[in-house]
């Protein structure tokens, strides 16, 4: 008898080294990778730059103001073959600057893909240029939704207390888009803290 039993218990023994194993791949593949930590807007002003055009220096004097949106965020494998954000923004303007039947209420949206993305912690962001800031006025919501390699990762609104409507569903957005940075004045701005932007 005693050698069935040494026989049993390997087959406990080994059952539960597989079950603890199959569990570990589980909570594995239930990781997140990728974490967002925040989402903000700024309304910031043009770049501050000078540039010297056949011998003649110009600069940008009177520079106008951008709206940036932000998302900081932590990539947490070692590489991530894609990431891919998309921003939503509420304007509110005033009713006298719309088109004619147009709401003052607009939604904005764009979206910037990332590539070959390593581990660590970025800022994203995307802007709308100074004239469709100018006439759809001030925001008011802004939300992100991440997505890693095709698939959905997770989301942030600001206010945090905003998310739970997923208001960013209810209303198709505006035929302009936002830009991403590489379609910016910020494209060469600290360009090496900023992830590659899939074309």
């Amino acid at each position: 008898m005693m050698p069935t039993r040494a026989v049993l218990a390997s087959f406990v023994l080994l059952g539960s080294i597989l079950s603890l194993s199959l569990h570990a791949q589980d909570r594995g593949q239930d990781e997140p990778k990728l974490r967002l930590r925040k989402v903000q807007w700024e309304e910031v002003a043009t770049p501050d730059y000078e540039v010297k055009l056949r011998g003649r220096s110009t600069n940008n004097d009177g520079r106008r103001n951008w709206l940036e949106l932000s998302a900081e965020y932590d990539a947490l494998p070692k590489w991530t073959d894609e990431v891919t954000l998309t921003f939503y923004v509420v304007l509110t303007g005033d009713p006298e600057d719309m088109k004619e039947g147009e709401e003052a209420v607009n939604l904005f949206s764009g979206t910037v893909t990332y590539r070959n993305v390593k581990q660590g912690r970025y800022v994203a962001t995307m802007f709308m240029d100074p004239n469709t800031f100018e006439r759809y006025g001030k925001p008011s919501y802004v939300a992100v939704i991440a997505a890693v390699n095709g698939e959905n990762e997770s989301g942030k609104a600001n206010p945090e207390s905003s998310a739970q409507s997923q208001w960013w569903t209810r209303k198709p957005p505006h035929s302009i888009p936002l830009m991403n940075r590489s379609e910016s004045p910020w494209a060469l701005v600290e360009i090496e803290s900023h992830n590659t932007i899939q074309p």
